[in-house]
């Protein structure tokens, strides 16, 4: 196909090639990678990192997956990556194909964070769910996969996946950053942007103003999460009563008051405040004030251990 290329006048050439490339790559990917690298040397081989962004699918769909997970079994959790959103591959391979660079080039984030980290910041952003995990050893990993091919009807686990995220090391991208003109944002700032982001923030708002008293419109959702733009936070998906915080800078007790701020602004929240004659609010005044204390030992200990 390059050859091809090369015969019609196409002198601008770009091969995505990965940042798991290299001649003694654990896996057969890598190997292939490196191997068309040496076979197009006046091409443009752009190593890519850890791909994220757009629809869920191929490898970041089965990353979203995993996230979703209630603990997850995991291989080499500190495992170093690079990130890169979709949006920010594409310049880049827009890029190279302008002739700004040449030659091998690293298109993947210049701070290399855990593999574990990437997973667990996709839970938390598009579930509001911390991720439990559980560190497996490789060899029993490949043993895993092994077996998983000999037995019918049971899900094969891909030795080549396994082996890929094993033999990742991390790549010196920052220069080659400037060189395609691509400014790489932090994985935490652009998860929240993404539809399951914002979806996620979303069932958050619904969540806490239900709790505070009012029905969740669509207009007041939205003005919660304008009011959040750094995303979902982890929180309890059950037993909320007894586990709201008593501390008043803890993120979950700050995005409650903002809640409640934003019922007490609104038409359905006034109208909730004002319904009913003074002795049955007094007495609900009262049974909330029995309920609180009720829950208060169960609050003292979630704050303790947080």
């Amino acid at each position: 196909m390059f050859d091809g290329a090369c015969d019609v006048g196409i002198t601008t050439c770009v091969f995505i090639s990965s940042q798991s490339a290299r001649q003694n790559a654990l896996n057969r990917y890598g190997r292939m990678k490196w191997a068309i690298e040496q076979s197009i040397p006046d091409a443009t081989s752009l190593r890519v990192g850890l791909v994220y962004g757009g629809p869920r699918k191929a490898m970041y769909g089965l990353l979203c997956r995993l996230a979703q997970l209630p603990v997850l079994p995991m291989i080499e959790p500190g495992r170093m990556v690079q990130p890169i959103h979709i949006d920010e591959v594409v310049r880049g391979v827009l890029s190279a194909a302008d002739g700004r660079a040449r030659g091998v080039v690293a298109l993947a984030g210049s701070e290399p964070i855990a593999f574990g980290d990437v997973l667990k910041a996709l839970a938390l952003a598009y579930g509001g769910k911390r991720l439990p995990m559980l560190p497996v050893p490789l060899r029993l990993a490949l043993l895993a996969c092994a077996v998983s091919e000999r037995i019918p009807f049971v899900p094969t686990v891909d030795k080549e996946r396994v082996l890929g995220l094993a033999g990742t090391e991390p790549i010196d991208s920052a220069l080659d950053l400037v060189r395609l003109g691509v400014d790489v944002a932090p994985m935490s700032l652009r998860l929240p942007r993404e539809p399951a982001g914002r979806r996620a923030l979303l069932s958050e708002a619904r969540m806490f103003l239900r709790y505070v008293g009012i029905a969740p419109t669509p207009a007041l959702m939205r003005r919660y999460a304008r009011a959040l733009p750094e995303g979902a936070i982890a929180r309890p998906h059950w037993g909320l009563r007894c586990r709201e915080p008593l501390n008043a800078t803890a993120p979950l007790a700050k995005r409650l008051r903002i809640a409640a701020r934003i019922a007490e602004a609104s038409a359905p929240g006034e109208t909730m405040l004002s319904r009913g004659s003074r002795p049955r609010r007094l007495l609900d005044l009262a049974l909330q004030a029995m309920v609180e204390l009720i829950v208060l030992p169960t609050r003292l200990l979630v704050s303790a251990w947080r």
